[in-house]
């Protein structure tokens, strides 16, 4: 059952309610450091097309075999920081960083892997949107996330002070 709102309710932020400046900050970090390793995946993905053309039809699995594991080495290695500071944003427990990044990995060695980059990039948003974030049609644009997280934290340093 929901519950209705009192009378004269209105639902608009209210100091210190909704994600604080730092917790914002290590969001917008990790959310777009894992837009730059999506990058360095696809690269490598296209990358690996090439591997296919420079062997033998006998050494082929022991290539493709061995790709995989580099490529998902890397890419757990690349988006675990980023990965943390979306886990710290949100409050989670480290080892949920890490979990998502080796599956990131592991997807990422068999096909493109942008299914984890969504899923972690979807719940820095939806932080960024509660907190009331501008954004545009394809997402948040990194100087205006900052500005805004900037401008967040100067509001919540004044009303954290004492008189």
């Amino acid at each position: 059952m929901s519950q209705v709102p009192p009378p004269n309710y209105a639902n608009y932020p209210r100091p210190g309610m909704g994600p604080n400046a730092s917790d914002l900050r290590n969001l917008a970090d990790g959310y777009f450091g894992l837009n730059q390793v999506f990058i360095i995946n696809i690269v490598l993905n296209f990358a690996s097309r090439l591997l296919g053309q420079v062997s033998t039809p006998q050494t082929v699995w022991f290539i493709i075999f061995g790709y995989a594991i580099v490529m998902m080495a890397a890419i757990t290695a690349l988006t675990l920081p980023h990965n943390k500071k979306i886990a710290a944003g949100m409050g989670w427990d480290p080892s949920k960083a890490t979990l998502a990044s080796v599956l990131m990995g592991l997807n990422s060695a068999f096909c493109c892997g942008i299914i984890g980059y969504i899923i972690m990039q979807s719940y820095a948003a939806k932080k960024f949107r509660e907190a009331g974030a501008p954004r545009s049609f394809f997402g948040f644009k990194k100087a205006e996330l900052y500005a805004f997280i900037d401008q967040l934290q100067y509001q919540q340093g004044q009303t954290n002070q004492t008189f």
